[in-house]
């Protein structure tokens, strides 16, 4: 493959540059400059896939406020998917990854909200107890689980989630991997 003028340049200017001040920042600009167009270049093949991401993202969140949303909530939504069609129309990557985030956490919010989601994840626990590293633990989770799904304690599993490092942060990663209670590989 041979290279671009720009990066033969910078090369060029890299042997120029050992003794010579000028020639270092002249370099020093180039490989700036080079920077800059790889970085476009990285730019153009992420775009379609943040675009695609974004759109699912909305599809997920639509899914969910339909049925689940409070008006705030299908407000928040509604706002969100304008700002993503003005974003995607202005080809603004950071501003697309930053509402993609946003997207993500109303969608989490309206899920957690639910008290299936919570028994699903349980569920999902139960099924990994036998990749979980400390097995003890894992036992007095799943126990205090069963409990909470017996008596139909929703905020008990909940809370069990919570105190257990399920969640890291608001919106709970643990719906992309399996809820895991840090006892899981």
């Amino acid at each position: 493959m041979e290279d671009s003028p720009l990066l033969q340049e910078v090369k060029d200017g890299l042997t120029a540059a050992k003794g010579d001040a000028d020639a270092a920042n002249k370099c020093e600009k180039r490989l700036l400059e080079l920077k800059l167009k790889l970085d476009e270049a990285a730019n153009a093949l992420e775009w379609p896939a943040l675009v695609a991401e974004a759109k699912d993202w909305l599809k997920y969140l639509s899914l969910v406020i339909e049925k689940h949303g409070t008006q705030q909530q299908i407000q928040r939504a509604e706002e969100l998917k304008t700002q993503i069609n003005e974003i995607i129309r202005d080809h603004k990557a950071e501003r697309l990854r930053k509402r993609i985030e946003q997207v993500a956490s109303l969608y989490y919010e309206v899920v957690m909200a639910q008290a299936g989601w919570w028994v699903n994840q349980f569920q999902m626990m139960e099924k990994q107890q036998d990749k979980m590293t400390d097995q003890p633990r894992a036992a007095r989770l799943l126990d205090q689980g069963r409990d909470c799904l017996s008596r139909n304690n929703t905020a008990g599993l909940q809370a069990l989630s919570a105190n257990s490092g399920t969640c890291a942060e608001r919106r709970c990663e643990a719906a992309k991997r399996g809820f895991q209670a840090g006892v899981i590989r």
